[in-house]
């Protein structure tokens, strides 16, 4: 090889090199560019659990939102005023009472014998279920 193709050939070699270099500099600096914003984004993910609620009225709900809380149920389920200042109330909707209350979210089946009960004051004052043979039938008979 004479002089005039090496004094060529090196300064070509040198910008290749340089090329490469810039080129692989890069694309490491792009990848961790990509990494950092892959764990913000991760760190602001919450993975819920896949539990699910039954709602009284046989459909169901997920937990939902940063904290993982159920979705309420369908408008149905939420207490519902009835006669005698009495209300229906409960996750479940199985109390009958004059002022909500709060119970665990556990559908049992007999809750569902409530779905067609009467809520309404009794003769003793308080708000309650009215025991009629049909109730009574429901919720001693096997579910």
């Amino acid at each position: 090889m004479d002089t005039t193709s090496r004094n060529t050939l090196i300064p070509a070699f040198a910008v290749f090199l340089v090329l490469v270099t810039a080129i692989l500099w890069w694309s490491a600096s792009l990848a961790s560019k990509t990494k950092n914003s892959n764990r913000a984004i991760n760190r602001n993910r919450v993975a819920c659990t896949q539990e699910a609620k039954l709602c009284p009225d046989g459909s169901s709900v997920g937990r939902t939102g940063p904290n993982c809380a159920f979705a309420p149920c369908p408008a149905s389920t939420t207490n519902t005023a009835v006669s005698g200042g009495c209300v229906i109330t409960g996750c479940s909707r199985q109390v009958c009472s004059d002022h909500e209350v709060v119970t665990t979210c556990i559908m049992l089946p007999e809750y569902s014998c409530y779905a067609s009960a009467t809520c309404e004051r009794q003769t003793d004052g308080q708000c309650g279920w009215t025991t009629t043979t049909k109730l009574l039938d429901c919720l001693t008979l096997p579910q």
